[in-house]
């Protein structure tokens, strides 16, 4: 196991190479990890840039492990073949279209190591000319994703970004929202939460569909909502009050929707909490520059945005 400490003015940074770990199928890839002020990030680099492990000063995982094999990306058919768990990138598109593969080519693409502190991570595209550049540094009591997106063509880029971890709810989440946020439910078990497509306050959804907790594997049900206007977070709390709180560039990602699995087994028993910040609600990239959601990068241009996880007691 190799360390490289690397430090900054705003951070200080231990970098881990670990030990890798198995491909069902045979082979093994590898792991690299961030530890600094008692905070652990892990990544899977040749898997998407996946984050499989996300630790506040406490030591508890935040993010779900499905239990499922970590596998190739070349042989899976979609993201459901996949693990199902930890944290995502989806770009260019969410679903299938005009040429690109579901959840997009991020995902399905094995990234290189950058240069700089922390763990900066990039993606070359190969179905679109653009190069996307993910940096992870942690500083006392958070983990900073920082972003940038060059195109690299001739071009207008256009794109939908979805950022897509999956928190674990081995212990029961409680979401919370900024006051009176509007929330629009999109899907239900046998309509649990009630009317959907209807906006309604956040605090009269929860006091009237959930008890102490948002989220638990003893619901046994699935449920998704659409939050409108995106709010400025989004915190989980722990049964004893600790809580993680994740804040994001709302220029550049203005929608957020939130799908739960409380272990349903009409979705293979999944337990897990995901809020998603993205630039919009249309899944294909088609939809989007068709309703002008679809973010349009000059050839040459640059964007940039962050994703910020802050732990607290």
């Amino acid at each position: 196991m190799t360390f490289v400490r690397i430090a900054s003015l705003a951070f200080a940074v231990c970098l881990v190479w670990a030990e890798d770990v198995a491909l069902e199928g045979g082979g093994r890839t590898p792991v690299s990890r961030l530890e600094a002020h008692g905070l652990v990030v892990a990544v899977l680099p040749e898997l998407g840039a996946k984050i499989i492990s996300l630790r506040g000063p406490d030591g508890y995982e935040w993010l779900s492990r499905s239990g499922r094999p970590y596998r190739a990306r070349e042989a899976l058919a979609g993201y459901g073949d996949g693990e199902f768990d930890g944290a995502d990138e989806i770009f260019p598109t969410m679903d299938a279209c005009d040429g690109l593969p579901a959840h997009g080519e991020a995902w399905r693409s094995a990234w290189k190591t950058g240069d700089g502190p922390g763990l900066p991570l990039v993606l070359e595209g190969r179905l679109r000319p653009y190069r996307l550049t993910r940096r992870i540094e942690l500083e006392p009591g958070a983990v900073q994703l920082s972003y940038e997106l060059e195109n690299r063509g001739d071009a207008a880029l256009r794109y939908v970004y979805l950022f897509h971890p999956l928190f674990s709810i081995a212990e029961p989440l409680r979401m919370e929202f900024p006051p009176r946020q509007q929330v629009v439910v999109t899907n239900s078990q046998h309509h649990v939460l009630g009317a959907e497509k209807v906006p309604v306050a956040w605090e009269a959804l929860s006091a009237t569909h959930f008890a102490a907790a948002t989220a638990s594997m003893e619901a046994k049900r699935f449920w998704s909502l659409a939050v409108a206007p995106a709010p400025a977070f989004v915190r989980l709390r722990r049964p004893g009050g600790a809580s993680l709180t994740m804040t994001w560039s709302a220029d550049a990602l203005p929608h957020l929707a939130v799908w739960c699995s409380e272990a349903s087994p009409f979705v293979g028993d999944l337990a897990h909490l995901a809020p998603e910040p993205s630039t919009g609600s249309a899944r294909k990239l088609t939809d989007a520059v068709a309703d002008g959601t679809a973010p349009s990068l000059a050839p040459g241009a640059v964007a940039r945005w962050r994703i910020r996880f802050a732990f607290a007691d």
